[in-house]
């Protein structure tokens, strides 16, 4: 049996020491508990900072921390006032970061400030102490950045943005005259990122509403700060390879380095910060903290942190699953079901009281369960090893063959090896094993591990199974333009494989009949862009036959099986010669089919399908009829096996649940999962590092790892993980430092959160914030939203005086007042701009959904921009994304809004990304070859009936900026290539490689970023280098504040003078 590892923590001092001071070493230390967020107090004497979701302060000279809050919730990036009084820090106790004040003292409840349902984020105070100041996207620009708002620390009114200009890390000086923001768009964590989206800092003047460049490396500076009178202003810069401290005068070039005050060379500074009185200067660097004197012979020094040993979570919890399986099997016999919960291993008795007996108890993952002909072996893989390995294993008593009785097991490890080797499956006679190793070479073994070798090699997986009598192999798989065919192969290797498809779109996920003469699978070849279910006729003479002859041969077959053993196997017998023309469509439905299962009569396919919104069990006759809903509800079923006499259908149920469902009557009922296991908080997350750092270690698209040390990596990170982190947030980050070190785009992990917001209700609605109250009173009313309907309606100058019968108070927070009233009818008292009063009832709609409105208000307002500088000439389309939604409006658009304008100006600005592209094209790069002329017209035309997509055939000119990413880069790099038109605007983010994930034993996801991208022609590699616009115009801070668009200007001016 397993042996479960555990992190024994013997005789546990009382308190907790983080690090005793030391020098300096070059590469930080990463093996302390994990402290984030250090800000230090106005006189320099008190560092407070975030550890396991809590706020706590500590002398700057180091001493024993003490907890100033203490929530379920998670508590960080504190912030000072400038008397040392308060603190101000965010909290996700409604479900997202809001931003809460509390005494420092810790006298009092902290205060909440902000209410949005949009995270808020500190980084400041107002010089006088009055304001806090932070960083929200509260109406979604394009760009989606944050602005920084200022709300009173006493909450007494509505926050007011302090400029309409996207920054980060703001800072104000002491006076209230400058105030310092960065602008840039790469994640905070990537390390050695040189492009188009770098940070800069910027300066802004209050007093004339101005703004100045400061800095202007290709490297990211960051974490502007004052230090009290000093006419200097510090920040943080990569310009060296490292993040280190610099200062320089307010006044000087944005080409001045500045003056270097630290020299690290690995690992660098993380976050900053510095007393208001200009003494000291507390940084993060690896797990530590080090406090530095600002004077003359100030150099930095760790800090020394005494934390109580204790945390407020259990390290080991008890829980029991009645779900969330990852995949079962269930034993020919139907005994016994094999179930995999969190990564263990359990083994559920079927028939009469249901006993779930755990059979791994490792802290590592088991996975793929699948049995043996025998209904009493399993196979399965673990990565107990090291790397994913197949295991056998069996009850060692022969009194007692099944698992879930069994008193001892016996386990063979079957492979070893640095490679991965999973999803087993052994042979309908039992004889031999195929498997995967590594990222795609479909593998052989004797049952007892012996005889391995490669039947097919490859870098992609692929998805096989069996033939009936274990002499085939069918099995589906990309090529290396990521188009899936079905193959087949001799099981012992005597001839190449066979493309038994072959067709330009995916078939996939193969299955046989029982009978061996048909082939089941997915495709998405109709035309439709839906995925059906097909079949293969592997006998010609099948394929021949009439429907009435095949009735006639099928009740034949019959009877012939009633006189003869059930189990003989029929023999396999493929007629290969033109099979890609055999096959026939089986099910036509709306949405796309999960992977089928084939009745064991050869007769029935059954499988998951969407055809009103909800996914459920489906079956269908091979030749199309009969198609029949056997469950309903939104099963959403996947893993659809038949017993082996057909009457039982089993599945696993969306949420991880292992039903049957009996044929006869449709009746489906759970499996009776009870799966009882302790859960090692720490001992787990070790797991899900290693499983992530293994994940992107086979997956990830430059074997080179764009030149980081991978295994080093891993080996730093760790010891981290292993000194512990309580707080799931604080996990992620490390982890997401880890994968900064890959300096790439696509990269990223999450996890689950048992925290829900509470949703936040929105009125479509800006609110004039220069309005002293009370009330709320209305500056714009966005089009199409709650506002902007006839029972409902809302103009500019009316005054909201009461929500849900509650007066409007001075410190009222109109979000607070619609919390919990998404889709529900509130009514309002409203004041008009003359004075009277009425009441209206609307129904508030998601945050979410309002940001859409804005979005499509910039939409409008671009386009009316191009109308009016255009004369009308010119057509305008911004593509939100590239996704099959955003290619829909573009084509309508195209239509109604372009079709008689004489050019068109495609904007990418602020994609996201997607898949798009080479639909776009189809629509741009149409070659007219011909016209047509009916009958009594007097113009031309093009049938558009003949074409697949609409097509524009006139100039177009594109758009992109830093903000342009993914897809909507490697569209600006065709659009480019290609010569389309002038490409105009600001360099895109260098962001382009193909990403999937995987989910990891807790549920979370690790993002794989597994194909590069490369210009046709050049070779450059789109991962790091943005596609560089024809034409480029900077957007500085000004202009975007002002509402123009000197961007668009430009590509209007240009596709003008080329349509003269």
């Amino acid at each position: 049996m397993f042996v479960r590892c555990f992190h024994l923590l013997v005789l546990l001092p009382l308190l907790l020491l983080v690090q005793n001071p030391a020098p300096l070493a070059a590469r930080a230390n990463w093996g302390a508990p994990f402290l984030r967020h250090p800000a230090v107090s106005p006189d320099g004497r008190t560092v407070a900072f975030s550890y396991a979701g809590d706020i706590w302060t500590v002398p700057s000279s180091g001493g024993t921390a003490r907890r100033i809050t203490v929530n379920p919730a998670y508590d960080a990036n504190p912030v000072w006032s400038p008397d040392g009084a308060g603190i101000a820090f965010s909290s996700d106790r409604a479900g997202q970061d809001d931003v809460f004040a509390i005494d420092t003292a810790g006298a009092g409840e902290p205060v909440q400030l902000t209410f949005h349902g949009s995270p808020d984020l500190p980084v400041g105070w107002t010089p006088d102490g009055s304001e806090v100041i932070f960083l929200a996207v509260r109406e979604l620009s394009p760009r989606r950045i944050a602005t920084p708002y200022r709300v009173p620390a006493d909450g007494s009114r509505m926050p007011v943005k302090l400029w309409r200009v996207l920054a980060m890390h703001a800072a104000v000086s002491p006076d209230g005259g400058t105030y310092a923001f960065t602008r840039g768009y790469s994640p905070w964590y990537r390390k050695h990122y040189r492009g188009s989206g770098n940070y800069d800092i910027w300066l802004y003047n209050p007093s004339d509403s101005t703004y100045r460049q400061f800095t202007g490396s290709d490297a990211s500076e960051i974490n502007p700060m004052f230090a009290g009178q000093d006419s200097r202003l510090y920040y943080v810069s990569e310009r060296d390879g490292a993040f280190n401290l610099y200062r320089k005068a307010l006044d000087s070039s944005p080409d001045e380095p500045g003056e270097q005050l630290t020299s690290f060379t690995e690992d660098g500074i993380r976050r900053s910060a510095i007393s208001a009185d200009g003494s000291t200067v507390v940084f993060s660097r690896g797990t530590d903290f080090f406090v530095m004197s600002l004077g003359p012979s100030g150099d930095p020094r760790r800090l020394e942190v005494r934390l109580p040993a204790d945390t407020r979570q259990n390290e080991i919890a008890w829980e029991t699953f009645t779900r969330d399986a990852e995949s079962f099997a269930v034993s020919a016999d139907e005994k016994q079901a094999a179930v995999i919960v969190r990564g263990e291993l359990f083994v559920v008795e079927t028939v009469e009281d249901g006993i779930t007996r755990r059979i791994s108890t490792t802290v590592n993952r088991e996975a793929d369960p699948v049995w043996m002909p025998d209904s009493t072996t399993l196979l399965f893989t673990s990565d107990s090893a090291g790397s994913q390995d197949i295991y056998k294993i069996t009850g060692a008593d022969s009194s007692r063959p099944e698992l879930y009785r069994a008193r001892h097991f016996k386990l063979e490890r079957l492979t070893s090896g640095l490679q991965d080797e999973h999803h087993p499956q052994p042979s309908p006679d039992g004889k031999r094993i195929a498997y995967v190793r590594g990222r795609g070479d479909l593998m052989l073994m004797n049952t007892d591990g012996s005889g391995q070798r490669a039947l097919i090699a490859g870098w992609d997986e692929p998805k096989f199974c069996w033939s009936p009598d274990s002499r085939w192999i069918a099995f589906s798989r990309n090529d290396i333009e990521f188009n899936e065919d079905v193959w087949i192969i001799p099981a012992d290797g005597s001839a190449e494989p066979a493309n038994v498809t072959r067709h330009p779109d995916a078939d996939t996920d193969p299955v046989w009949s029982a009978d061996g003469r048909k082939l089941g699978f997915r495709s998405r070849r109709s035309g439709e862009n839906n995925v059906d279910i097909y079949f293969l006729f592997l006998r010609k003479d099948d394929r021949e036959l009439s429907g009435e002859q095949r009735r006639w041969r099928e009740q034949d077959e019959e009877k012939k099986e009633d006189d003869e053993e059930k189990d003989s196997v029929p023999t396999v017998r493929i007629d290969f010669e033109r099979l890609h023309e055999r096959i026939v469509r089986v099910s036509s439905l709306p949405g796309d089919e999960g992977a089928p299962a084939i009745s064991p009569d050869g007769k029935t396919f059954a499988f998951g399908a969407s055809t009103d919104g909800e996914s459920d069990l489906y079956s269908v006759s091979w030749d199309g009829e009969d198609l029949t809903r056997l469950t309903t509800g939104g099963h959403s079923p996947s893993a659809v096996r038949y017993s082996p006499d057909g009457t039982t259908i089993y599945y696993l149920r969306s949420g991880g649940r292992p039903h049957k469902l009996t044929v006869s009557d449709k009746k489906s009922e759970s499996l009776p999962l009870a799966a009882r296991m302790d859960i090692d908080n720490r001992a787990e997350r070790r797991q899900v590092f290693l499983e992530g750092w293994r994940a992107l270690n086979d997956y990830f698209y430059d074997p080179d790892f764009h030149g980081a040390d991978w295994t080093a990596m891993r080996d730093k990170y760790l010891p981290a993980v292993e000194a512990g982190i309580p707080a799931r947030e604080d996990f992620e980050a490390l982890i997401h430092l880890m994968l900064g070190e890959l300096n790439a785009s696509h990269l990223g992990f999450s996890s689950s959160n048992d925290r829900r917001a509470i949703p936040v209700g929105a009125l479509g609605v800006r609110l004039d914030e220069s309005y002293s109250g009370p009330g709320f009173m209305i500056a714009d009313v966005l089009a199409r939203g709650p506002a902007d309907r006839e029972q409902s309606r809302l103009v500019p100058g009316d005054v909201i005086t009461s929500v849900a019968g509650q007066s409007v108070g001075p410190g009222d927070n109109l979000y607070h007042l619609l919390y919990d009233t998404v889709d529900k009818p509130v009514l309002l008292t409203v004041r008009s701009p003359a004075g009277r009063e009425r009441e209206i009832q609307i129904r508030p709609t998601t945050i979410g959904a309002q940001n859409n409105l804005v979005y499509h208000d910039w939409v409008d307002s671009r386009r009316a921009m191009v109308d009016s500088l255009s004369g009308r000439r010119l057509g305008y389309i911004h593509i939100r994304a590239m996704g099959w939604d955003s290619f829909e409006a573009f084509e309508r658009d195209l239509y109604s809004e372009c079709h008689a304008k004489d050019a068109l100006v495609v904007d990418v600005r602020n994609n996201p990304g997607g898949w798009i592209t080479d639909y776009l094209l189809a629509v741009l790069t149409v070659r007219r070859h011909a016209r047509t002329v009916p009958r009594g017209a007097e113009n031309s035309g093009y049938p558009q009936d003949r074409l697949p997509v609409y097509s524009w055939v006139k100039p177009v000119a594109a758009l992109c900026n830093e903000l342009s990413f993914s897809n909507a880069e490697i569209f600006a790099h065709a659009f480019k290539t290609l010569d389309l038109g002038p490409l105009i605007g600001q360099t895109t983010g260098g962001a382009v490689i193909s990403t999937g994930a995987t989910r990891l034993i807790d549920g979370s996801v690790f993002r794989l970023p597994f194909r590069g991208w490369y210009v046709q022609g050049s070779d450059i590699n789109m991962e790091r280098q943005g596609a560089v616009p024809d034409i480029i115009v900077p957007e500085p801070p000004g202009e975007e504040g002002s509402g123009a668009d000197i961007q668009l200007e430009r590509a209007v001016r240009e596709l003008l003078g080329r349509i003269k």
